[in-house]
């Protein structure tokens, strides 16, 4: 499903259904394919959660080593928090609370 998400900070995650009859609820966890970056992230929904599931593995490959990203509001887009280089889309996104891990 379609949808566009926004990260609310202390408040959970924004999920806004697209389509004829948008609907909106909150989150705590929500796992992403075939994403966009712009103001919102848009992609594909494959899991969501009410709770916040943090990722705890080191091993290789394991979502905590995956990049960051962080939306900036004065440029109106999400950059790297490590390189602070725009970031317009991703195979794989994992947000939980006000972190965006990427792939």
């Amino acid at each position: 499903m379609k949808v566009s998400v926004r990260s609310m900070r202390g408040k959970g995650i924004s999920i806004k259904r697209l389509g004829r009859k948008p609907q909106q609820h909150m989150a705590g966890t929500v796992v992403m394919k075939a994403v966009r970056f712009g103001r919102t992230i848009m992609g594909d929904v494959i899991e969501e959660s009410d709770r916040v599931i943090l990722p705890k593995s080191d091993d290789m490959m394991a979502i905590r080593n995956w990049p960051t990203a962080r939306f900036i509001a004065s440029l109106g887009y999400y950059i790297d928090t490590d390189t602070h280089e725009r970031v317009n889309s991703a195979s794989f996104v994992y947000l939980v609370d006000d972190k965006v891990y990427y792939w």
